[in-house]
């Protein structure tokens, strides 16, 4: 019982070290036990690790702001996420060896690795993550709530002109980017509607980013988790319906579809919930 103690403590003093630890874990569990990568068996096994990962970062959310919840399950739901992610990327990475050439597979391992390492140092990541809604949040303090419009409006058109590059390049020549990266056998009509539809849904999905930043600084969190619900709908519906017609296009357009049905409801939303503050605030001080 003491050396269980022991290992609480331990584990709360680094939990951060803790987690790498158990996300590597789970990577070499998987390496170990993982059979044929197309077996059904295998399929359900990564099916109920999403459940398991999407029911905890669930709970998470909605207990942000409350006191500690205790039990064995609360307290050790990070390590299992970290442990069931790492055997996701094992599965993955599978995935991806077996359907590209061995030269691509590293060169492509190269720069999730270089991704990787940006990500431990940390500078992107604590803009993306902390400097970011902390200067919205800031704009509402000291502005109100047309200060934080205006912050939200300047930090969209700052995110569209950086990601307007990238998005002329892989949604207007996109057979052109397939011929560089994979030579010409890949680079079909097909290939190349589907990577344009993807990364034109990936950039719509970027530059909805400052609106949640300006349902955080309204303190919705609530609002954007259910706005990330439908998502959820749409892929169990609409989508499985287009891939199933559609066949293997039909991914990219749900993703399409679903990325401009995110932006309408979150711009609209945020609209909607900024106009009601600034009403509050004009009639007396802000009551959060």
């Amino acid at each position: 019982m003491q050396l269980v103690e022991q290992f609480r403590l331990r584990y709360a003093q680094n939990e951060r070290a803790a987690a790498m630890a158990f996300f590597a874990a789970g990577f070499v569990f998987d390496i170990l036990t993982v059979g044929r990568i197309d077996a059904w068996l295998t399929i359900a096994q990564q099916a109920a690790y999403l459940g398991v990962i999407g029911f905890a970062l669930t709970q998470m959310l909605l207990e942000e702001g409350t006191p500690a919840r205790d039990g064995w399950w609360f307290r050790w739901r990070s390590a299992v996420v970290h442990f069931l992610l790492g055997a996701l990327l094992n599965l993955y990475t599978i995935f991806f060896f077996k359907s590209s050439s061995l030269l691509v597979s590293f060169s492509f391992l190269a720069f999730l690795l270089a991704l990787v390492l940006a990500n431990v140092m940390n500078v992107v990541r604590q803009a993306a993550i902390s400097y970011l809604p902390s200067r919205g949040s800031l704009a509402y303090h000291n502005r109100g709530a047309a200060g934080l419009t205006k912050w939200v409006m300047k930090a969209w058109w700052v995110l569209l002109g950086a990601l307007l590059p990238f998005g002329v390049v892989l949604v207007g020549f996109p057979d052109w980017v397939l011929g560089m990266a994979y030579g010409d056998r890949y680079a079909t009509p097909e290939l190349a509607l589907i990577l344009a539809l993807s990364a034109a849904s990936q950039c719509i999905l970027f530059v909805k980013y400052p609106f949640d930043i300006g349902l955080l600084a309204l303190r919705h969190t609530k609002a954007i988790f259910y706005i990330h619900l439908i998502p959820v709908v749409l892929l169990f519906t609409t989508g499985l319906a287009l891939i199933y017609f559609l066949g293997i296009l039909g991914a990219p357009l749900s993703a399409m579809l679903i990325s401009s049905l995110l932006l309408g409801i979150t711009w609209r939303t945020y609209g909607r919930l900024v106009r009601e503050r600034a009403a509050t605030q004009s009639q007396g001080p802000a009551r959060d």
